[in-house]
């Protein structure tokens, strides 16, 4: 997983689905999505997949949560699903529906990884003041799965948090967990996600197969590259129809 190939070596497909379909639909996708990237199971310390695309809409929450979901069966260290979205705290929120609770169980209480998960972000408000903020990690019920929330004592709504890039903090995670999912916001509203791309083990781009653009693909995946990201491949989600070969070669 540490030598990047071509999307053609991993891309994969996963359509929309319909509406009303339950909440575990793209887990087959995600389990053969797990399958090609075939990451060591047995690795001294935590391996981080991160998922982004171009715009938002395109079907990253769902792909990191379902793969997520997959890979925190194969870890004997819990999976954490890390969630950019500052704003919306989606991948919690998502756990915390009464149906999933229902199911899965309720999240646990912020549990103590021995981990500030400070440490990861910043928070600069309008007047340079920075504000206190933090990540907090919950079990989804007795499941082998973290998922991550962001808190910040802030009311500034200029408030811009930042992730940071450091290694040597991204290692003291990645000891204390078996996998990282990272749910990465779209690039064209956050450059959070580019920014941490080359601390990432791989990067899988999702593209909306019959909206997105070649070049806006194209500009996604130079900007990952040039901060030495491993990407190993795209995820076309909602596809419908045949996607050209060409498309593929050019990633």
């Amino acid at each position: 997983m540490h030598q990047t190939s071509t999307a053609a070596d991993t891309v994969h497909d996963a359509d929309a689905p319909p509406r009303g379909a339950p909440e575990a639909s793209l887990l087959p996708e995600a389990t053969r999505l797990f399958s090609l990237l075939n990451p060591p199971q047995d690795a001294e310390t935590g391996l981080a997949v991160q998922i982004i695309a171009s715009r938002p809409g395109e079907g990253v929450s769902t792909v990191a949560r379902d793969f997520a979901r997959v890979a925190a069966s194969h870890f004997d260290k819990p999976t954490l699903l890390l969630d950019l979205d500052w704003a919306g705290d989606g991948q919690w929120r998502h756990f915390s529906q009464p149906a999933l609770v229902e199911r899965l169980g309720p999240l646990s209480d912020p549990l103590d990884l021995g981990f500030d998960g400070s440490a990861l972000i910043r928070v600069a408000t309008h007047d340079v003041r920075r504000a206190k903020a933090s990540i907090t990690f919950h079990q989804v019920g007795a499941t082998p799965l973290l998922v991550s929330r962001f808190h910040t004592d802030s009311a500034d709504r200029r408030q811009v948090p930042q992730v940071t890039s450091n290694q040597a903090i991204w290692k003291q995670l990645r000891d204390r967990v078996g996998f990282i999912v990272v749910d990465s916001p779209a690039a064209s509203t956050s450059f959070d996600g580019v920014a941490i791309s080359g601390v990432m083990d791989a990067v899988v781009i999702v593209i909306e197969a019959e909206t997105t653009r070649v070049p806006v693909i194209e500009d996604l995946r130079d900007k990952l590259m040039a901060r030495g990201a491993n990407v190993v491949g795209a995820v076309f989600n909602k596809r419908r129809m045949y996607i050209p070969k060409v498309l593929y070669k050019r990633l």
